[in-house]
């Protein structure tokens, strides 16, 4: 992994870096409470436990269910969920 991903003081995210795959283009809001990064894509959970992910997802499927809470992440090399 070649970027870079902090939690804001204010809960927004940063990220800086190699940005080859839009893992760097973090989304917008204030309210994130966890932030992982992965091979070539990023993982953020928000408040209230909303699963994002971003950036390449060509090995895998990103099909959260809107349903599922989370409360951690761990970022692997390639992306799929089920």
């Amino acid at each position: 992994m070649a970027n870079n991903l902090a939690i804001r003081s204010d809960g927004s995210l940063m990220a800086w870096g190699m940005n080859d795959f839009s893992q760097c283009n973090v989304p917008d809001g204030n309210d994130f409470v966890a932030i992982e990064g992965g091979g070539t894509h990023s993982l953020a959970i928000r408040a209230f436990w909303l699963l994002l992910v971003w950036g390449n997802i060509s090995h895998g499927r990103c099909d959260v269910l809107k349903s599922d809470k989370f409360l951690a992440i761990v970022g692997g090399w390639y992306l799929i969920l089920h």
